[in-house]
């Protein structure tokens, strides 16, 4: 019994430790938009089945962007250049993404107004022990849902 309460209490400790890094590197991914002539429309745009991180606006476009935070320390910094955030953007994810950008864009009658629109990925990789952070932008991807 106390094996198990160990393992959940490790487990809770990761996810929370997990929830801080993807909190702070959404944060810094919303500097780094409005450092470069962004404007933050929303965050953390909700439905059931998905979440888009950031929807911003520049020069006229609306950029749906998924941002993917990793934390490393100093002595792993080759793990971490070897991470590519597209790792994560595997088929499930991305089909429940496209469904949720369509929800967006329906509800908010962007099709009437013409609007473009495009999808984007921020990856921040935070190197906890220096307390430094490097973004990578990929813009206008395309998914394949």
């Amino acid at each position: 019994m106390s094996v198990e309460k160990c393992s959940l209490s490790i487990l809770i400790s990761v996810v929370s430790e997990n929830k801080k890094i993807g909190d702070l590197g959404e944060d810094l991914a919303c500097r780094f938009l409005v450092k470069h002539g962004f404007l933050i429309k929303d965050r953390n745009y909700q439905k059931k089945w998905s979440e888009i991180d950031i929807i911003a606006e520049k020069n006229k476009k609306i950029h749906f962007i998924e941002v993917k935070s990793v934390s490393y320390d100093t002595n792993n910094t080759k793990e971490a250049d070897k991470y590519h955030p597209s790792e994560n953007m595997h088929p499930k994810k991305q089909k429940s993404f496209s469904k949720i950008i369509e929800t967006y864009i329906s509800g908010n009658k962007m099709i009437e107004k013409n609007a473009r629109w495009q999808i984007d990925v921020i990856f921040v990789c935070i190197n906890k022990d220096k307390k430094i952070a490097k973004i990578k932008y990929l813009k206008d991807i395309v998914l394949n849902a």
